[in-house]
């Protein structure tokens, strides 16, 4: 069982149907099923409730930081922090998994947005980048960015307007990526690789 928790503070129904998406693609690539959560429904013993938990995907959302208090976000970083199952950030998620260990997240600077395909740069071989190349374009559609990683992470693959694109907790199958790799199509495949060597974690 793959859980994905929707991030989404406004529209939650447009999160629901993006993250029901994401696990459709999941499903395609890995033959797993998937349950979507909404970030509220995340307090108590979670993983207590889903006995066949494989892995979690938190994934991205449109809403900006400014709108709202992060601790709303609380019993989301507390469960990622208990995690023993492989975890993957994508997007605004890959930012909650920097704010739950400690980090800090900002707006991107000025003119440093990154929306469509743009090409991503491997600074550090890991398991997600098994058979690619060291620079292959990925989709983007973000106004934030990862400031200051917390302690015990390592970055993995940077641009050239965003110097993390993607981490990994030393020790841990715990990662995030800026991109989205979720969106992929014939011509710009990488994503599809990622998430299918993301799942190879499980086996």
């Amino acid at each position: 069982m793959l859980l994905i928790i929707n991030n989404y503070v406004t529209n939650a129904d447009l999160g629901l149907r993006e993250m029901q998406a994401l696990g459709e693609t999941c499903r395609e690539l890995a033959g797993i099923e998937y349950k979507v959560l909404h970030f509220s429904e995340l307090g108590g013993d979670v993983t207590a409730a889903l006995p066949s938990l494989q892995a979690v995907i938190s994934g991205g959302y449109r809403d900006s930081y400014e709108s709202f208090d992060l601790d709303i976000f609380g019993s989301e970083f507390e469960l990622t922090c208990a995690l023993r199952v492989p975890f993957l950030g994508i997007c605004g998620g890959h930012q909650h998994l920097a704010l739950a260990y400690g980090g800090s997240v900002r707006r991107c600077y000025y003119g440093n947005e990154e929306k469509g395909f743009t090409s991503v740069g491997v600074i550090k071989q890991s398991r997600l980048t098994d058979g690619l190349p060291e620079e292959f374009p990925v989709f983007q559609y973000h106004n934030c960015e990862i400031a200051e990683l917390p302690p015990g992470f390592e970055v993995l693959m940077q641009s050239q307007k965003c110097r993390i694109q993607a981490v990994k907790l030393k020790g841990k199958e715990v990662y995030g990526v800026q991109f989205h790799p979720e969106r992929f199509d014939a011509e710009h495949s990488a994503g599809r690789t990622i998430l299918a060597n993301f799942f190879r974690l499980l086996t």
